[in-house]
């Protein structure tokens, strides 16, 4: 038998425009204010379990009398103050906690998938996605997949306030929605048109304008509904995981118990044959606080990377790299790295 435990950061059920709109921003944030949500599963063999929960547990007894506080211990608690720079901030307590984890999981075989969901895609599976399928199905673009990662990256980075508003709009129809970017394309390449750096972009923007002038007359009519967090997407990936397991080892979701963190739905886990789908309190289930520990870890690094390489819009012809602290790592910092 095998346990499967799965914990998240950033769970928004609705997405909104900001309000007031913020340009950095652009889309309401949940408490985790993370543009994308992630979520991690770990698998646990039966087998390994006992062994897994005694040691972990001492871990965190370790840790709390390290940081002298006395509660549940969470990712956030480990990392609040320690992670500007990623891996090369973090001080040793916590390198030790986390160095010794890994070894914990490794030589227990845990098995682990994380993922992730951009929120910004969310919002464009909303207004445009059938459309892009629709083009794609005719072969009037060659991959569905580009042109939307264009229109995603293009809505989070570039995308002008009137757009933004004009998609959350239910008063505004998907074609006015297409002619709104449309026209913001227009001044974003007008705009950046002499800076170097922004070929490729702006040779990609052009292509964009032109599918969208040619083909928009294809859009669907259909009103604007909610943008709400698709919680298929999360059980796909899953679904992929395991498929993928059971080809590869003696994995069976029959033989598995599914435990979730609360506040995860247990309805779209419910199609699978899993031996049982719960929610449960972490402080009743080890695997739950080291998926909570593993997500946050990663959840952070993958929020403080996206927003270090994000370039300054006042400066669109300087190319944004990652500080050198990034790379200035000790020891037991590029120990845990390599892991």
């Amino acid at each position: 038998m095998d346990y499967l435990y799965i914990d998240e950061k950033g769970p928004q059920e609705t997405i909104r425009a900001s309000n007031p709109y913020n340009e950095e921003r652009k889309i309401k944030l949940g408490n985790d204010n993370m543009h994308v949500y992630v979520a991690d599963v770990i698998k646990i063999n039966k087998d390994n379990l006992s062994i897994i929960e005694e040691n972990y547990k001492l871990l965190e007894k370790k840790y709390i009398a390290s940081r002298k506080f006395d509660k549940e211990l969470k990712g956030k608690d480990i990392l609040d103050k320690n992670f500007k720079f990623g891996i090369a901030s973090m001080k040793n307590h916590e390198l030790d906690f986390y160095n010794s984890l890994i070894d914990l999981l490794l030589e227990n075989q845990v098995d682990n998938l994380l993922l992730s969901i951009n929120k910004m895609s969310l919002v464009a599976d909303n207004r445009l996605t059938h459309w892009i399928l629709e083009l794609e199905k005719k072969r009037f673009i060659e991959s569905a997949w580009l042109l939307k990662y264009s229109m995603v990256k293009y809505l989070e980075l570039e995308a002008s306030a009137s757009v933004i508003l004009s998609i959350f709009d239910s008063n505004i129809s998907n074609r006015e929605v297409l002619t709104e970017i449309q026209k913001d394309l227009g001044t974003f390449i007008e705009k950046n048109k002499n800076i170097n750096r922004m070929r490729g972009q702006i040779a990609e923007y052009k292509g964009l304008i032109e599918t969208i002038k040619t083909k928009k007359h294809l859009i669907s009519s259909s009103s604007f509904e909610e943008v709400s967090f698709d919680w298929e997407k999360l059980s796909f990936d899953i679904d992929l995981w395991t498929t993928e397991m059971s080809l590869n080892t003696k994995f069976s979701t029959q033989s598995t118990k599914l435990i979730l963190d609360e506040g995860i739905p247990l309805q779209p886990f419910k199609k699978f044959n899993f031996l049982l789908v719960k929610e449960e309190d972490s402080a009743d289930h080890v695997g739950l606080r080291i998926s909570d520990v593993l997500i946050v870890f990663m959840g952070k690094m993958i929020s403080k990377l996206a927003n270090d390489v994000r370039y300054d819009k006042k400066r669109p012809e300087e190319r944004k790299l990652l500080s050198e602290s990034w790379f200035a790592l000790e020891e037991k910092q590029f120990e845990l790295l390599k892991k």
